[in-house]
């Protein structure tokens, strides 16, 4: 199971850092993310 929760955390840190808001808003699925 500790695989999963790195795997979690990666895309966490590359939508918040890597990816731009426009990016974000392009994915339905990060667009939770970014509001929070």
């Amino acid at each position: 199971m500790p695989g999963r929760n790195k795997r979690r955390k990666r895309k966490s840190s590359e939508v918040g850092s890597s990816a731009s808001p426009e990016a974000v808003q392009n994915h339905p699925n990060f667009g939770i993310h970014a509001k929070e």
